[in-house]
């Protein structure tokens, strides 16, 4: 078993405290708790641990789409006739 290399968990911005973290998100959890006030943290936590993931991997989409096509755009020739070699 190999000690000299370790995953390193992150809980939070760089520079950021922790409670930074829940802070942004309180407002919502307020609002859920509110609407269902016999929730436990488990579920909330794992509700909105989904619903960030989803979102996250929405964005990550929508951007790795984008640099495709810049790629392609980059990568294109005009083959038009007239068009400079």
């Amino acid at each position: 078993m190999s000690h000299g290399c370790r995953t390193q968990l992150i809980y939070a911005e760089p520079g950021k405290p922790v409670y930074h973290a829940f802070t942004m998100i309180w407002p919502l959890v307020c609002r859920r708790l509110e609407g269902c006030p016999n929730i436990t943290s488990a579920q909330l936590f794992d509700e909105l641990s989904a619903r960030t993931l989803r979102r996250r991997v929405q964005v990550w989409r929508r951007e790795a789409i984008q640099r495709l096509i810049c790629r392609v755009q980059d990568h294109t020739q005009d083959v038009s006739p007239g068009a400079p070699a």
